[in-house]
């Protein structure tokens, strides 16, 4: 919504005027680099070493434990 209403603020001013707006949109779209995928994290599988036997386990988070997890870390940021 900031960005819109800067956008729109430049459009006003008469030095801009003939700007090319429509390149200009597409050029300052900016995604957001930290967003993840309940897929692409869901792929991560870890490995925990038994400390008694030092055999590897696999473990694996379900979608439900990695929302979980992803806002816990939400809330204490």
């Amino acid at each position: 919504e900031m960005e819109a209403n800067t956008f729109s603020m430049l459009k006003l001013d008469r030095f801009l005027a003939d700007a090319n707006w429509t390149m200009t949109e597409e050029a300052i779209k900016i995604d957001y680099p930290y967003k993840f995928d309940i897929e692409e994290v869901s792929q991560i599988v870890r490995t925990l070493k038994c400390p008694d036997c030092n055999a590897e386990i696999s473990y694996e988070t379900t979608p439900q434990q990695i929302s979980d997890i992803l806002e816990e870390a939400r809330l204490r940021l």
